[in-house]
């Protein structure tokens, strides 16, 4: 009986041990570089003369002629990820005079100003589009519109002077998670993920977020929190802990 006694006390402390490791590992994190990013403007006009992209991915305004405003877009190559993503985060790393505000500047100020993201699965701006050489001055319109309406916002963030030269995150709220799982459950064989986003400016003008950040050395990530399933053996320790102690309650003497 002592034996049997000290075999379920061990077995217990060992299933309890487990447990507790397989739960401070039950999730990953994976870091996903931009396949593709850049900026469109409502009039057709984006970063490379209407053929498809560059790194550069400005959102706002600024002192150019047109004084439309700018929108920006990325791309992720989601192939790798098989389980459901518990958390996201957008991360961009915004060069040290990425930020402008005119008003700010010239009031002394250093009001904040929202910059927000969305995604394209689920409507008719496909990724592949977004990645392909045939694009046109009709795929930019579609985006830019998509981005500044139609889209649901997927999560935002406050920014202004102090966002300079940092990284600027922005985490996926519930509707967010909710379309990047649909899309990482859909199985497509295209494997990319777009988002777009926009920096709101009411009765503002010439502020914009992530000017300058061309050229490749600027990070544009996405930084995901993945579900890992729990092995079977921890169901099969629980289930031996629990018979266990069942024919123990019925070995007690009377």
């Amino acid at each position: 009986m002592k034996n049997y006694h000290f075999f379920s006390i061990l077995l217990s402390s060992a299933a309890a041990l487990l447990i507790t490791m397989e739960t401070s590992n039950a999730a990953s994190m994976v870091n996903i570089s931009a396949e593709a990013s850049g900026w469109v403007q409502p009039n057709g006009i984006d970063t490379n003369g209407n053929q498809a992209y560059t790194t550069n991915f400005i959102a706002g305004t600024a002192d150019v002629d047109n004084g439309l405003p700018f929108r920006n877009f990325f791309v992720f190559d989601l192939g790798g990820v098989q389980d459901s993503v518990v958390s996201a985060t957008l991360r961009l790393q915004n060069p040290d005079d990425g930020f402008y505000s005119l008003e700010n500047d010239y009031f002394n100020r250093s009001d904040f100003y929202t910059y927000s993201i969305t995604g394209f699965f689920g409507s008719e701006l496909d990724s592949s589009r977004l990645l392909s050489e045939n694009w046109t001055s009709y795929t930019t319109a579609l985006i830019a519109s998509y981005v500044i309406g139609s889209g649901a916002s997927f999560g935002d963030v406050q920014v202004n002077e102090s966002s300079n030269g940092t990284i600027v995150d922005i985490t996926f709220n519930a509707v967010g998670l909710d379309n990047l799982n649909s899309f990482l459950q859909a199985g497509l064989t295209d494997p990319y993920y777009a988002l777009g986003g926009k920096l709101t400016q009411p009765n503002a003008r010439w502020v914009h977020i992530f000017a300058n950040s061309g050229g490749g050395q600027f990070s544009r990530e996405l930084l995901l929190e993945i579900a890992v399933p729990v092995p079977s053996a921890i169901w099969l320790l629980g289930g031996a802990l629990g018979i266990l102690m069942f024919k123990s309650k019925r070995r007690r003497p009377m």
